[in-house]
């Protein structure tokens, strides 16, 4: 699932607000200009009824000449935007001020005159063939049983279509204007919120379990990120809290299991050198050996990590010759490795010298080396190279052997504590998910970098980067 910007999405949510909120009031707006123009002209068309309906009852009894005469010296000819015509009760033309020149004009207001009653109906209607719309009132006048009319009264809405036009024509112009005005205040407005969110994520990811007391501030905002900002700092405290209590675990819990252990392998191998010890009890004595030095090396990582997460580690700042360091530890692991039928090849070793703790180093290197041994193939080799590079401001120390390969998957975690690639395995080549976490910590001291490229079932090739001067290398 894609995971979306808030600052995107507020931006989003105030433009499409923005103008939804600009189109109803533009809708608005026409809506209420429309009612009104209808309104004013409705007001006239109703006032100019009442008028001939009141000179149709005062003057019919002396005639319809004498009514029409009337009416038309009142209205008299006036221009094509109004009309006024009366018909008879069966809507035969009596009398006509003005109308559209149009064949189908009776034909249009049949429908109205048909449903005429003693009420005004006001209705618009299309009669000219130029598409002109007229506002039409159309009333029965009754004077007696027999004798009655229906008046048409009707005026243009040509103006009334041009102011609409008009208003639809300013509304497109000012909408996207203050549209884009608008836009800018959202924009400005949604990164002004989310700002202090991406403060508070930039601080968080810069705390690691060795930061866990800093707190994550935020510059003055809003109080639902404010309450956010403090729930992660209490979250954090506890964190703090739990992480030094297993930190001490740890550290008191290694240190206690390193004379038990080394009594009971002196013990074991005292056994073991004892003429008197019985056949059948020599396997079992070194099986136990086994297990004794397996756990003499967790201990031993353990504390390491432990003293470098309380940033207790100090080291030596020497010079240190590399390249005799790393010969030195490929025959040491030379034996092992002749047992596992695996051949070390030196390739290019460059005299290089560093600076850095030798024993450290010493660490580091037989790590790499022992890992490239251990989960090698059958006759496979181990190819080492120490170079200079950069003009001679760096080295690079290369371990590659053809062994097992990394998954592509478990590449990202092969640095994580107590991760195993192969866990199926992991006692019987003796590892326990550490080895590489010393490395890592033991090169990040140094001021260095690791990078492990692995093709699965091929080979792995572990590059390390050193500065051949280094200033400080004092932690904690």
């Amino acid at each position: 699932m894609k995971v979306k910007s808030l600052q995107k999405r507020l931006f989003l949510n105030y433009v499409i607000s923005i103008i939804l909120g600009f189109i109803l009031l533009g809708f608005a707006l026409f809506q209420l200009l429309t009612f009104g123009l209808y309104k004013k002209i409705d007001g006239v068309l109703t006032a100019e009824s009442k008028w001939v309906e009141n000179i149709i009852k005062e003057k019919i009894q002396y005639g319809e000449e004498e009514v029409i005469e009337e009416i038309s010296e009142h209205m008299g000819p006036k221009d094509d935007d109004q009309f006024s015509v009366l018909f008879s009760k069966d809507q035969k033309l009596v009398y006509a001020s003005q109308y559209p020149e149009n064949e189908n004009f009776l034909a249009a207001l049949s429908p109205q005159l048909e449903t005429a009653g003693d009420s005004p109906l006001i209705r618009s209607v299309k009669i000219d063939k130029n598409n002109k719309h007229y506002r039409v009132l159309t009333k029965r006048i009754f004077l007696s049983d027999r004798n009655e009319f229906i008046l048409a009264v009707g005026s243009s809405l040509t103006d009334v279509k041009a102011i609409q036009r008009q208003l639809v024509l300013w509304l497109l112009i000012i909408i996207p204007l203050i549209g884009i005005v608008f836009g800018l205040w959202a924009k400005f407005s949604a990164a002004k919120i989310s700002k202090p969110l991406e403060i508070m994520s930039d601080r968080a990811k810069s705390i690691t379990v060795n930061k866990m007391s800093e707190n994550i501030e935020v510059p003055p905002s809003y109080k639902e990120i404010r309450d956010l900002a403090g729930s992660f700092n209490e979250m954090i405290l506890r964190l703090d809290r739990s992480i030094s209590e297993i930190k001490r675990f740890t550290s008191d819990a290694s240190h206690e299991l390193r004379t038990p252990l080394s009594v009971l392998k002196s013990q074991i191998q005292l056994a073991l050198r004892d003429k008197a010890t019985l056949p059948q009890y020599q396997k079992i004595f070194e099986n136990g050996l086994n297990e004794v030095i397996y756990m003499e090396k967790v201990v031993s990582n353990l504390l390491t990590l432990s003293r470098y997460d309380s940033g207790k580690i100090k080291l030596e700042n020497s010079v240190v010759d590399l390249s005799d360091l790393l010969i030195e530890q490929c025959e040491k692991i030379k034996p092992y490795a002749k047992g596992r039928k695996v051949s070390i090849v030196l390739e290019t070793i460059e005299p290089v010298k560093v600076s850095g703790d030798k024993m450290y180093l010493a660490q580091m290197i037989f790590n790499l080396l022992d890992n490239a041994v251990k989960y090698n193939k059958k006759a496979g080799k181990v190819f080492v190279e120490l170079i200079s590079m950069q003009n001679k401001a760096r080295c690079l120390l290369k371990i590659r052997d053809t062994g097992l390969g990394i998954p592509k998957t478990d590449l990202p975690h092969v640095f994580d504590r107590f991760y195993r690639v192969d866990k199926s395995r992991s006692r019987e080549t003796m590892g326990s998910g550490l080895g590489l976490s010393i490395v890592k910590l033991i090169i990040e001291l140094h001021e260095g970098m690791i990078q492990i490229d692995s093709d699965e079932n091929r080979e792995t090739a572990v590059t390390v980067v050193f500065h051949l001067s280094s200033p400080s290398l004092d932690v904690g």
